[in-house]
């Protein structure tokens, strides 16, 4: 539920996801939106509305008590979505993103975007549904098995 002290507030709007492969490498995602004001995200006449979305120049995701993400080597290119940037990220940071989200626990997210003069940091609850949750929790531990059958193959 979006808290506005007024409807000429302005709403800012990031998009992110993170993933993790068997190979040892992991990625992470960001999309930016263009601020609108908070009378406009509230009215239920344009929840199909084309979303308008802005140049990222950095981004990052942070579990509690951890380190956030970073682009390896610095580098970061254009994702699959139009304005969107992608970068590869250490795999043992981001799969320390898994537990807090499991434990319906907040994590933060830094975006800046070009635009703008400074950072937002922001911090809160991934919210899942219970079976987005369970499939999460199934994915993870298919993950898990296969990635110490992978370990096994390779000291044999």
């Amino acid at each position: 539920m979006n808290a506005f002290e007024s409807l000429n507030e302005t709403a800012s709007q990031f998009h992110g996801s993170f993933t993790i492969y068997l190979d040892g490498t992991a990625a992470v995602k960001g999309l930016a939106e263009a601020d609108v004001r908070a009378a406009y995200v509230l009215d239920l006449r344009n929840i199909n509305r084309k979303a308008k979305y802005v140049e990222l120049e950095s981004f990052w995701f942070k579990a509690p008590g951890k380190s956030a993400t970073t682009p390896l080597g610095g580098k970061t290119i254009a994702g699959d979505s139009p304005m969107s940037k992608l970068y590869r990220a250490d795999p043992i940071t981001v799969m320390g993103l898994f537990e807090p989200i499991m434990d319906a626990q907040p994590i933060q997210i830094g975006v800046k975007r070009k635009a703008d003069r400074i950072a937002k940091v922001y911090f809160g609850q991934v919210k899942m549904e219970e079976a987005e949750l369970n499939q999460l929790a199934e994915c993870l531990k298919e993950f898990g098995e296969a990635l110490e059958l992978q370990v096994k193959k390779s000291t044999q």
